[in-house]
């Protein structure tokens, strides 16, 4: 299982359906899924960091591509905040001040459309 800091389209197979689905988790649930070996894909060294704060538990900063395929899963951890202007940096300190929802998401099996 991966954690992410979002989800995008981007990360399915565009020549498949998918039904996915969305549920909200606490961060205690998500610090009790990485007992079974959470690996990170949270591309920002920043939110790794407040995520990482936040859970009490190391998730690293590793910027790769994701891919959700068929039965599969992941955590999205993603940052409630209103969107930045163009250009705008969070300092360290606003970055740890960043409110983060976490969501269960999962791929069900493909059906024809």
């Amino acid at each position: 299982m991966l954690i992410a800091s979002a989800f995008s389209l981007n990360m399915l197979d565009n020549t498949s359906t998918h039904h996915i689905s969305f549920s909200p988790l606490t961060p205690e649930q998500v610090k009790s899924m990485f007992w079974n070996g959470v690996q990170s894909a949270v591309g920002h060294e920043a939110t790794a960091q407040v995520i990482s704060a936040q859970l009490g538990i190391e998730v690293p900063f590793n910027r790769v591509s994701v891919g959700l395929g068929q039965g599969n899963s992941m955590i999205v951890a993603q940052a409630t905040m209103p969107r930045l202007a163009e250009g705008q940096v969070l300092s360290h300190e606003e970055m740890m001040n960043v409110p983060i929802t976490y969501w269960y998401l999962n791929s069900d099996e493909d059906v024809e459309a």
